[in-house]
C-alpha cells in the first residue's frame, strides 16, 4: 500500500517536473537569445554613429568655468564621438576653476573627433581657464572684438605659475601652436584680440558667422544641431555655483551637527550627509566619479538600512534621492 502510494506520487509530479524544464530551457533560450542581441547591438552601435557625418553640433558654455559647465562639455564630446561629428564649443567665459578646466582639457585632448572652440558673440571673452580650454582645441576661432589671455594664477604662487605655465605651452605645442606664446598667457599674463592672436598662429581663425567655420573645416552647407542643457544639467549648473555650493556645505555642517547632538539617525544626518557631497562637488573639491560613487554607497546603506527598520521611511527615501543624484552626475 505504502510503494503504490509513493508511485503514485511519483506519477503525479513527473508530469509538472518536465512541463518546469521544459519552460527553464525556454527560459534560457530566451535569456541567451536577448544576451545575443545586447550583444550584436553594442557591436554595431558604433559603426551606425560613425556613419552619421551630415551635421555637426554645438553647445554654449556662457559663464564661470564650474563643475556643471564640465559635464555638460564632455557629455557633449561624448555625444560628438557616439554620431563621429564635430563639436563647436561656443566660449564665453572670464575664467573658473582650475579643477574643471583640467577635466575639459582632459577629455578634448583625448577626443576621437574635431573640437572647434569658438570665442563668441561679440565682445565676448575667453579669458584665464578659456584660454586653456582654446588652446586644447583642434581648431580656436575668435569672432570680432573679442580677447584671450590673463590666465596667470590668482593669488600669485610662482610655483603653481610655472606648473600652469608648462601645462599651458604643452597643450598649444602638442595642438601645432607656438609653445613659448602661449605661456606668456600665463607668466605675464598677457591678452590678445582676434588680429594679434592670428597673427601669432594662436588661433585658425576669425569668424563672425558659424558658415565661416564650416567651410574652414569642410562642412560648407552642413547642418548645426545645438545641444541645450536638461533640467537636471541645469540643477548641476546651479548646484556648481559657488553661492549654492556654500550655502549647502552650511545646510550640511548643520544636519550632522544636530544628527550628532541628537539621538538615532533621522532626517538631519542624512540630508546632511547628501548636502556636504554635492557642496563639495560643486566647489572642486571632489571629482564626479567620486562623488557618484559616494552617493552610490550612501543609497545602498540606506536602503539596507530601510529594510531592517520598516515602516521608518527616511532611509528609504534618502537613499532613493541619493541613487537618483548618483544618475544625474
Amino acid at each position: 500500500m505504502a510503494s503504490w502510494s509513493r508511485s503514485r506520487k511519483s506519477n503525479e509530479f513527473c508530469p509538472r517536473a518536465r512541463v518546469r524544464s521544459k519552460g527553464e530551457r525556454v527560459g534560457r533560450r530566451t535569456l541567451a537569445l536577448a544576451i545575443g542581441l545586447l550583444i550584436f547591438g553594442c557591436l554595431i552601435a558604433p559603426e551606425i554613429g560613425h556613419a552619421q557625418q551630415d551635421f555637426v553640433y554645438t553647445v554654449e558654455a556662457d559663464g564661470t568655468i564650474d563643475a556643471g559647465i564640465s559635464n555638460f562639455v564632455r557629455k557633449a564630446i561624448d555625444r560628438a564621438e557616439r554620431d563621429n561629428v564635430p563639436l563647436i564649443i561656443k566660449l564665453n567665459t572670464p575664467g573658473g576653476l582650475l579643477s574643471a578646466t583640467e577635466e575639459i582639457v582632459g577629455r578634448m585632448m583625448t577626443s576621437e573627433v574635431t573640437i572647434v572652440v569658438w570665442i563668441t558673440p561679440r565682445g565676448a571673452w575667453g579669458f584665464s581657464a578659456g584660454t586653456f580650454i582654446l588652446m586644447a582645441s583642434h581648431v580656436a576661432v575668435m569672432d570680432n572684438a573679442t580677447a584671450i589671455g590673463a590666465a596667470q594664477p590668482r593669488p600669485e604662487d610662482p610655483k603653481v605659475t610655472a606648473a600652469m605655465a608648462e601645462w599651458i605651452g604643452s597643450i598649444a605645442k602638442d595642438r601645432g601652436r607656438p609653445e613659448n606664446i602661449a605661456k606668456l598667457f600665463v607668466t605675464e599674463s598677457k591678452t590678445m584680440d582676434p588680429e594679434e592672436a592670428y597673427e601669432n598662429h594662436i588661433i585658425e581663425l576669425r569668424a563672425s558667422s558659424i558658415d565661416q567655420i564650416l567651410d574652414n573645416i569642410g562642412m560648407s552647407g552642413t547642418s548645426v544641431e545645438q545641444i541645450d542643457m536638461g533640467i537636471f544639467e541645469k540643477i548641476l549648473r546651479a548646484l556648481s555655483n559657488p553661492d549654492v555650493a556654500s550655502i549647502l556645505l552650511i545646510l550640511g555642517s548643520l544636519g550632522l551637527l544636530s544628527e550628532i547632538t541628537t539621538p538615532g539617525v533621522g532626517v538631519p544626518g542624512v540630508a546632511g550627509t547628501i548636502c556636504l557631497l554635492l557642496a563639495f562637488w560643486g566647489l572642486g573639491m571632489f571629482q564626479i566619479n567620486y562623488v557618484g560613487i559616494a552617493l552610490v554607497l550612501l543609497g545602498i546603506a540606506l536602503i539596507a538600512a530601510e529594510i531592517f527598520t520598516p515602516g521608518f521611511g527616511v532611509f528609504g527615501v534618502g537613499g532613493g534621492v541619493a541613487l537618483i543624484l548618483e544618475v544625474v552626475l
